[in-house]
Order: structure tokens, then C-alpha cells, then sequence
């Protein structure tokens, strides 16, 4: 993954944040060689925190979106959520080049 972009809306992010998305997010690398750019959106509304992760594989666009009152939680899920729709996608495409 080469640009993991990253947003925030009503956040103020701390370098733990930052480290924290680029730790638990660049490990979704390993299930494809096809990814082309990543974007997460965080913000925060009334003590809630909000993220959505847009990925781009191969001209298709995967999206995983997650809301909790914990921020960490917020992305451990997004990272759950995004993997098991990259799994999907590569396991189609490898059972099209059959």
C-alpha cells in the first residue's frame, strides 16, 4: 500500500493515533498486491468516534465503515472488516484465472 491517506474531521490526532492506523492498517498489504491507494476518514460526533476506510484494489473500491465511543476499538474493526472483504475479492480473482 503505498498512499494511506489519512483524514480526520473534529479529531485532533496524536502521533500514538497516527502510529496506531499505520500499524494495525499497513498489515493488510499481505492479502493483496493489487491494492492501489487506502483513505481513512475519522471524525468524531457527540463522544462517538466515526471511521470509514476506502480502499482501491484493481479499479474497484472496497469500503469498511465503524462507530464506538473508543477510538482503537474503531480501528481494529475497520481492519477486520476490510480484511475479510479483500480476502473475498482475491480469492474471486483466483478462482477467474482458473
Amino acid at each position: 500500500m503505498e498512499r494511506l491517506i489519512i483524514t480526520s474531521k473534529n479529531v485532533e490526532f496524536t502521533e500514538d493515533m497516527k502510529a496506531y492506523i499505520d500499524k494495525r492498517l499497513k498489515k493488510i498489504e499481505r492479502f493483496s498486491n493489487h491494492i492501489n491507494k487506502a483513505e481513512i476518514v475519522v471524525e468524531e460526533q457527540r463522544g462517538r468516534f466515526r471511521a470509514e476506510f476506502l480502499l482501491e484494489v484493481n479499479r474497484k473500491f472496497l469500503k469498511a465503515e465503524s462507530i464506538s465511543n473508543d477510538f482503537f476499538f474503531v480501528i481494529d474493526e475497520l481492519k477486520y472488516k476490510i480484511e475479510r472483504q479483500l480476502k473475498k475479492y482475491e480469492g474471486k480473482i483466483k478462482r477467474r484465472k482458473r
